[in-house]
């Protein structure tokens, strides 16, 4: 820490570029994989629950006409 402390201000800047352009877009695509893979977890979980509840509606549709006269 103190070498680069005592680097020139210039050459600082310089280097805190170089490891930001060379670090900063792996950082970013990480993000936007796990975006992209909960994005994909909630699809299915929203695809379970709208199955699930259209089966629960078809089998309450079932049992009321079974318990229909006639």
């Amino acid at each position: 820490m103190r070498s680069y402390m005592n680097l020139d201000r210039v050459v600082r800047e310089k280097l805190m570029n170089e490891l930001e352009a060379i670090f900063k877009p792996v950082n970013n695509e990480t993000v936007a994989t796990v975006d992209e893979e909960i994005e994909a977890e909630l699809a299915n979980y929203r695809h379970q629950l709208e199955a699930e509840k259209k089966g629960q509606t078809f089998s309450a549709l079932q049992e009321l006409k079974q318990k229909e006269p006639g």
